[in-house]
Formats: structure tokens, sequence, C-alpha cells
């Protein structure tokens, strides 16, 4: 993790970071025993961006990522007509859903962004965690 990044407390991720330098924060989370898995990667991944406005996909592509295939999606989009820069992954893994975000004005985004891309791409589930059927 870079050491840029602070530590903060929020009551919708299970850990959250604040990079002060990039002014951007840093959001990840993980929902286990749900039902979603069914549910496709594009509508986990639709579902961080209720409330937004104006989005503007840059990329969007399946990745492999901790043996299994993850959303990654790069994009602009408003809140409350403030533009935003995200990098999104959403995985599904043993019954378990993780998303990680990294959100930025546009005009800083790119100071951040390479080094929470490989904070995530860092990630590895533990063995038995989740939800694992046998």
């Amino acid at each position: 993790m870079p050491s840029s990044w602070r530590r903060v407390t929020v009551t919708d991720a299970a850990l959250a970071f604040r990079d002060d330098p990039n002014d951007a924060s840093i959001l990840l989370n993980a929902r286990c025993g749900k039902v979603d898995d069914s549910t496709p990667l594009v509508a986990l991944t639709n579902h961080l961006l209720i409330g937004s406005t104006e989005r503007e996909i840059g990329s969007q592509a399946v990745e492999p990522f901790d043996n299994r295939e993850a959303l990654h999606t790069k994009m602009r989009a408003k809140w409350d007509g403030v533009p935003m820069a995200l990098d999104l992954f959403v995985l599904k893994k043993d019954g378990c859903v993780y998303d990680f975000v990294y959100t930025a004005s546009p005009a800083s985004f790119e100071g951040g962004a390479p080094a929470f891309e490989q904070f995530v791409r860092g990630f590895r589930t533990l063995p038995g965690s989740g939800v694992v059927d046998g």
C-alpha cells in the first residue's frame, strides 16, 4: 500500500483510504454469502455507480484476477454535478463479491491511479475465505 494513503472510516466500505497528495479516495468492499453468484460483473459494477450521471466509459474489459475473472472499468462520471474519474475492479470468487474503487478529480486522477492498480493486482483471497463448495 502506498505510504501516501491514510485509512479513513466510512459506513459503506470495509476499508477506505484517502490519497491526499492526489486528492483521491480508495474504497474496498467484500460481500459474501449473498445472492450475487448469478449477477453479471457488469451489473455489479453498475451497482457501484448508482447516483452518478453523465457516465463515460473509457475502457472496460474482463481481466484475469486471483485465478478468476474481474471486470476492470476506467471511466468518468458526475456525482451531484461534480466530475470524477474512476478506476473500478469487480471480482466474484468463492461466494464473495470484491469491489475496488479509486476515485479522484479528472485533473489529479493519473497521479495516483497507477499505485492503486498495482495495489489491487497484488490482492489475493485467503484459502477458505468466502463460501467454498466441497
